[in-house]
């Protein structure tokens, strides 16, 4: 009797919760899940958590890689120390750094002083993956233009005027066919993980962004194998935001209301 009610009960039609996690907030995916109930966690405004959660990560690894290249407890604090440093709160580098350390099977002590002196401090090959990945190139140069030009973080609208206005456009009435739609989502389907939105303002995601867009002067030769690495010229980022100003400062006066 018991079992044909239990039986009769898991044949009822029932709607069970499902969930759906991802960690990629790019707009393709958000876009096809838009109808449903969504929670956003923003990671880049848990600085303190994730802090937090990068000495646990790392501190982890470290026993590994302790037990497998046999360090002392000293050799293990003094990597410890220089992933910790090295990460600047972000996942990004030390996720990528501990990969390559896992990748190495033995180390002696002349080897293990070698790597802890040449861990990079860059992330050159990570941005250039994700920049080449980017769904407008041509929009995402200009974006990043912007950000490197600008004297101060610009928020998200700002940003968005300053990708829309054109040299025919009057108002922003004549810019809305230009401008983008939900604009974190938009902003980082452009750049990806090159750029954090926090508090509403677009900035890049590290210092060493920068420094790898950037080219330090014009005679510099192409960098071979890379599409990214040193394409911004200061003068060039300074001359389209300063197009996307003077533009919008020729607006008429009703139409910056």
């Amino acid at each position: 009797m018991y079992d044909e009610a239990t039986s009769a009960a898991r044949n009822t039609n029932k709607t069970y919760p499902k969930l759906l996690l991802t960690s990629r907030g790019y707009g393709s995916i958000e876009r096809q899940f838009k109808k449903f109930p969504t929670i956003r966690l923003k990671a880049e405004e848990q600085t303190p958590a994730i802090s937090a959660d990068i000495e646990l990560l790392v501190n982890s690894e470290i026993e590994e890689l302790g037990e497998a290249w046999d360090l002392t407890d000293g050799d293990r604090e003094m990597l410890r120390h220089n992933l910790i440093k090295g990460a600047d709160r972000t996942f990004l580098w030390v996720s990528l750094i501990l990969k390559i350390l896992h990748g190495i099977p033995f180390v002696n002590e002349h080897e293990f002083r070698t790597i802890l002196s040449d861990i990079p401090s860059d992330l050159d090959a990570l941005y250039e993956k994700i920049l080449r990945n980017s769904t407008k190139p041509a929009m995402a140069k200009k974006l990043l233009q912007i950000v490197v030009a600008a004297a101060r973080p610009l928020t998200l609208t700002e940003i968005d005027i300053a990708l829309g206005v054109q040299p025919h456009t009057k108002s922003l009435e004549d810019v809305q066919p230009y401008r983008l739609r939900s604009l974190e989502t938009s902003v980082k389907d452009i750049c990806g993980l090159f750029v954090k939105v926090i508090d509403s303002k677009v900035y890049l995601i590290h210092q060493t962004a920068k420094e790898f867009l950037m080219k330090p002067s014009s005679t510099n030769p192409t960098i071979e194998n890379s599409m990214w690495k040193q394409l911004l010229c200061p003068i060039e980022s300074n001359l389209t935001l300063a197009q996307s100003c003077i533009y919008y400062l020729l607006f008429t006066a009703s139409g910056k209301n």
